[in-house]
């Protein structure tokens, strides 16, 4: 899976719960190769898989290989 910006700065949140009120963890830039390791209704639960952190993605930013 690849990131898309969420917004024009070219950075994707990734929270640590799947909800847009949960804190965020980590910022992911445009391209960034995440693994997938569940999905939800509108959310990833994704891994880093250079720095091993785990959190969730909503699922319209992001775009699966």
């Amino acid at each position: 899976m690849i990131s898309r910006p969420s917004r024009a700065s070219g950075w994707v949140n990734l929270r640590w719960a799947p909800s847009l009120e949960a804190d965020i963890i980590a910022t992911c830039p445009q391209g960034k190769t995440l693994i997938v390791l569940s999905e939800m209704k509108d959310w990833y639960q994704v891994k880093d898989p250079i720095t091993g952190m785990t959190g969730f993605i909503g699922s319209k930013y992001v775009a699966k290989q």
